[in-house]
């Protein structure tokens, strides 16, 4: 239990966990700008690509993989993925 008290309550606050969802193009316009969000994705599946039009910068959103992201700043989207359970753990 001492190790649960000792996190800091707003280290959870704007966490969330999306299944199986595409996102269109969208800034993140709740985030503090020098936020940093982290982006996992979880699971078994194909595609599902980060895009960041800004930067002309397509990342290869593969399960397992941790992106770290101005949401507010630059707007993103993540492309369509095929072949099994996708799940996103997004943390602000």
């Amino acid at each position: 239990m001492k190790v649960l008290q000792a996190i800091d309550e707003l280290s959870w606050e704007g966490c969330s966990v999306q299944y199986n969802q595409q996102t269109l193009l969208h800034s993140d316009s709740m985030d503090p700008p020098p936020a940093w969000v982290a982006l996992v994705a979880l699971g078994k599946f194909k595609g599902g690509s980060l895009f960041i039009p800004w930067l002309n910068l397509v990342l290869y959103y593969e399960p397992g993989t941790i992106i770290f992201l101005h949401g507010h700043i630059l707007p993103h989207e993540v492309w369509a993925f095929h072949d099994g359970q996708r799940v996103s753990y997004i943390d602000k």
